[in-house]
Formats: C-alpha cells, sequence, structure tokens
C-alpha cells in the first residue's frame, strides 16, 4: 500500500552520477519499498542504505531486503529497501521517518562515495469503520465499511460470512457485492 512522491531533489557527482530519492506515503500494516534512483549511469553503481538512527542496512539484518538494481534503457538504476511490516511496527510514526541512501561507483573503485541522501517516509493511521444498518427480518439488508489511512486505491475487498469464515462471494447465498473495489455488501432477504 504505497504511493510514491518523487521529489525534484538530486545531487550530482560532479557528473558522473546524480541520486535521487522518492519520498513515501507508507502505512505499516504491509512491506514498504523505498527507492533511491542513481541517474547518469551506464554501470550499476553500489548502493548504501541507513536506517533513521544513521545505522547501517544490510540483508543480513531481519526484515529489510535490498535490492541493487540494474541501469535500465534511460541511463537509471533503481535501488530499493524493502522493510518488513514487523520492523515498521517497531517504529515510532507519529511524525515523518527518514532513511538515506548512498552510491560510489563500482566501475571507477577510487572514486568518493556520494554523501547520503534523505529520503522522508510519511505514515498513515490505518483503520476501518464498519457503517452499521437495521433492516427487518427478510429484507434486504445494506453493510459497508470505510477504510481511511490509505495510501492507495484498495486493489481488492474481501467479504467473510459470520461465524462460518467462509469467503462471501458475488450472487451467492443471498450476498451481493456492489462493486469490486469498494466495501459494500448487500445481503438479500436477511435471516435472523
Amino acid at each position: 500500500m504505497s504511493m510514491k512522491n518523487q521529489k525534484k531533489r538530486k545531487w550530482s557527482n560532479q557528473n558522473v552520477f546524480t541520486i535521487t530519492p522518492v519520498d513515501l506515503d507508507a502505512t505499516t500494516s504491509v512491506a514498504q519499498t523505498l527507492t533511491c534512483n542513481i541517474g547518469d549511469i551506464t554501470t550499476a553503481v553500489d548502493v548504501k542504505w541507513k536506517d533513521k538512527d544513521g545505522g547501517d542496512i544490510t540483508n543480513a539484518l531481519e526484515g529489510y531486503t535490498i535490492t541493487k538494481g540494474s541501469v535500465n534503457q534511460n541511463n537509471v538504476q533503481e535501488s530499493t529497501l524493502t522493510i518488513s511490516p514487523a520492523q515498521l511496527q517497531k517504529l515510532d510514526t507519529s511524525s515523518p521517518v527518514t532513511y538515506q541512501c548512498s552510491a560510489k561507483s563500482s566501475q571507477y573503485p577510487q572514486s568518493k562515495e556520494s554523501p547520503y541522501q534523505n529520503l522522508v517516509v510519511t505514515f498513515h493511521d490505518f483503520a476501518l469503520i464498519a457503517k452499521h444498518s437495521e433492516a427487518l427480518k427478510d429484507t434486504e439488508a445494506k453493510i459497508s465499511c470505510v477504510a481511511t489511512g490509505l495510501t492507495k486505491k484498495l486493489d481488492t475487498v474481501e467479504w467473510q460470512k459470520p461465524n462460518s469464515g467462509g469467503k462471501i462471494t458475488d450472487d451467492t447465498d443471498g450476498y451481493k457485492i456492489d462493486e469490486v473495489h469498494t466495501m459494500k455488501l448487500l445481503i438479500h432477504k436477511l435471516q435472523f
């Protein structure tokens, strides 16, 4: 559940390459992928990441996955850092959290590492609010939920039957799902 907001913030290594971190709106309920774009290159560079406290992040640390990336047709290498929900939930997300990325040429090993560039992650609270309605026996009842704190449109919504825990599918057992991407459920002939 992430939505990337690319800022016009770049660092240039004396015309060798540029670094453009991509700020992120996120939630702690699913893994989040941070992106650091390294541009103006033809050969992949080495990328390093730091956490909010300035500590080095490596693939050896639980809950973190770094993907170096490769150079695309636009001469940009997209390096990513994926953080697990378990790691995200350990953070104080009441204010934005800053991670950092840096790059160093692997083609020219004597070159200096770039200064670390800030990548700001703003967290949003996610909540579901049930909308109640009343209905008489053997009449239609409409149930809906409102999701708040989302960072993108839901890909899908799943409803579960009470007590049995079975998935509700459209037009079966008296259930009708209004729209696939919304949280509205119509129950025909409500039984008590």
